[in-house]
């Protein structure tokens, strides 16, 4: 994608022979003429889903991602540009039958939203003052579920299977995430506070008709979940975290190893 940089790549040198190489002229002419990274510019782009497995030896993930960022930045339709990380896979040709079915399953997904079919349309409701984009599936008691920072409900895909037969999940964005409403911020935060977010899903499983429900949050979604049940204990029946541990006991046992492995937490608290 970037083929100015390509020749930094695991595999890159090897292509020099057919590409050429940015240490010639004509070279690096040739190469930023042929790179889908350069030649992104502004346009109304289509909905754009990337695939890429991490493990990729051939071809870096930063790859994928730099050109990811590049078409949101220079997108001027306002459609998604999602990537697809598969943790697991490496550039293609070692996919098991399941991954190879999982990944299919994804693309097809991602085009049938796109066409409009309606089976596949993201649901969004007004709820308060804002919209919250959600997916409703399954069957049996009403199952909660609560994404983490930077994900959205998409991050629950592998699991619905698995649950759906067995409880109605009800998988949304939060607010400031995914497609739900984005409100702007306040000098003591309150929009973004978990008390405002467990609010939020209180008032849509109660618009839903769900009195009671099981919970289950992941990363920041399991803060939201805490407040949630100590706000509401009555409508929670039962309550999962994970991936998650108590940001005071975090703050408190604060050291350098633990400061240097999450200094990003300190941006974010500023």
């Amino acid at each position: 994608m970037d083929m100015v940089r390509y020749e930094l790549d695991p595999n890159g040198l090897a292509n020099v022979p057919e590409f050429g190489t940015v240490k010639t002229k004509e070279g690096f002419q040739s190469l930023y003429a042929m790179s889908s990274y350069h030649q992104a510019k502004p346009a109304d782009y289509p909905a754009v889903m990337l695939v890429h497995g991490v493990n990729d030896t051939r071809v870096s993930v930063w790859q994928t991602t730099k050109y990811a960022n590049r078409i949101m930045h220079n997108s001027k339709s306002g459609k998604p540009v999602l990537m697809r990380l598969d943790y697991q896979l490496g550039h293609g040709g070692g996919a098991s039958r399941l991954q190879q079915q999982e990944q299919t399953a994804d693309i097809w997904s991602f085009m049938f939203w796109q066409m409009g079919l309606p089976n596949f349309q993201p649901k969004l409701d007004r709820i308060g003052s804002l919209d919250i984009n959600f997916r409703i599936v399954g069957q049996g008691p009403p199952l909660l579920l609560l994404h983490g920072y930077p994900q959205s409900h998409v991050i629950w895909h592998g699991v619905v299977q698995l649950l759906s037969p067995r409880y109605t999940l009800v998988m949304p964005d939060m607010r400031g995430y995914g497609d739900s409403s984005k409100p702007p911020s306040d000098p003591e935060h309150v929009n973004y506070s978990k008390k405002s977010m467990a609010s939020d899903m209180l008032s849509l499983m109660t618009h839903l008709g769900f009195d009671q429900f099981f919970l289950c949050g992941h990363d920041r979604g399991g803060r939201v979940a805490h407040r949630l049940c100590l706000d509401y204990p009555a409508q929670v029946k039962r309550l999962m975290l994970l991936d998650v541990a108590p940001t005071r006991v975090m703050l408190e046992r604060t050291d350098q190893h633990f400061a240097r492995a999450y200094f990003h937490w300190f941006f974010l608290a500023q």
